[in-house]
């Protein structure tokens, strides 16, 4: 959980840019909210492919999955701009509402 929100936090070196407490609070909170909504994608996503995989006849042993934590980020990219475009993401989700996973690579 550190090395994810050191890692959000990393955009401003990792120092509070604020002056007053109330926004030093400010930027702690929204360091937690982003923190917090990285962890329920992954968290949400993880499960779904998991779903996925157990579906398609393959067997993942829950002693494994139990090492496996939704603060992994490599896939998140947290430098750079971020373009929503909200008809074309939404055209693209299935019929309960999630993106697409990834087919894992054939052997």
């Amino acid at each position: 959980m550190h090395t994810l929100r050191r890692h959000i936090a990393h955009v401003h070196q990792g120092t509070l840019r604020r002056r007053y407490h109330e926004q030093q609070t400010e930027q702690m909170w929204c360091l937690t909210l982003v923190t917090n909504a990285v962890v329920c994608w992954m968290a949400e996503y993880l499960g779904l492919a998991v779903a996925a995989l157990r579906a398609g006849g393959r067997h993942l042993d829950d002693e494994i999955l139990g090492h496996v934590w939704p603060t992994h980020h490599e896939n998140v990219l947290l430098h750079g701009t971020h373009t929503v475009d909200i008809d074309a993401d939404l055209a693209g989700l299935d019929a309960n509402g999630y993106r697409p996973l990834r087919l894992p690579p054939t052997a």
